[in-house]
């Protein structure tokens, strides 16, 4: 690995990732989509989410569970640089996703990470910024924030998804149904999640 200047913060990623309790990948990114990433918003290495975008194409967290977009890879194409507007909450950009088609999101507006749950179908704001979030997720709150979005057996099933891809379930998690695990689900694209969402009202990730 390259030698990072000491206020890069690709160091305090990679110390969280190492400490986490479960496993973190770094996809890798070439220097032109790093560079063309960084430079749509404005954001240098010395910034966490820069640093995502400088250095890597995303992480893949705990078996793919948790997807966070950096400048972009053949396996995680959501680059943060491409979800701005069109999100449809106004300024903010799409940050990551996860296996059963929730979105975080980071709004202008408040300076935090909201999360669009398939449990509730609406923007939740978590009163987090972008770097404890990112703090939390790589370490031990991942479990607490998904227990009521996991079942027996999951890990088996979400760790046959790509990366671009998530678990469509019938009935939605919004609905009332049978217990999660207990319901219908099959792969289906991110996109076609994303423009599921009833808050989105027809918006699409594209």
């Amino acid at each position: 690995m390259a030698v990072m200047s000491p206020d890069d913060a690709m160091i305090q990623v990679r110390a969280w990732a190492q400490e986490a309790p479960h496993d973190v990948e770094f996809l890798p990114s070439t220097w032109d989509r790093s560079q063309r990433a960084a430079a749509k918003l404005g954001l240098s290495f010395k910034s966490t989410l820069g640093a995502l975008v400088h250095h890597t194409g995303g992480l893949l967290v705990d078996g793919g569970w948790l997807r966070i977009y950096g400048a972009g890879h053949p396996r995680l194409p959501r680059a943060v640089h491409l979800f701005g507007p069109q999100v449809g909450f106004g300024e903010g950009l799409l940050i990551a996703d996860d296996a059963v088609g929730g979105f975080f999101a980071w709004f202008d507006a408040t300076h935090t990470v909201h999360y669009l749950s398939p449990d509730t179908a609406r923007w939740e704001n978590l009163e987090l910024g972008y770097d404890d979030w990112l703090g939390s997720v790589l370490g031990d709150g991942l479990a607490g924030f998904y227990a009521e979005l996991r079942w027996e057996g999951w890990a088996e099933l979400t760790a046959g998804l790509a990366p671009d891809q998530g678990l469509r379930i019938d009935p939605p998690p919004r609905q009332a149904g049978p217990p999660l695990g207990e319901r219908s689900m099959r792969p289906t694209s991110m996109v076609e999640l994303w423009s599921s969402h009833p808050v989105n009202a027809g918006a699409r990730a594209s």
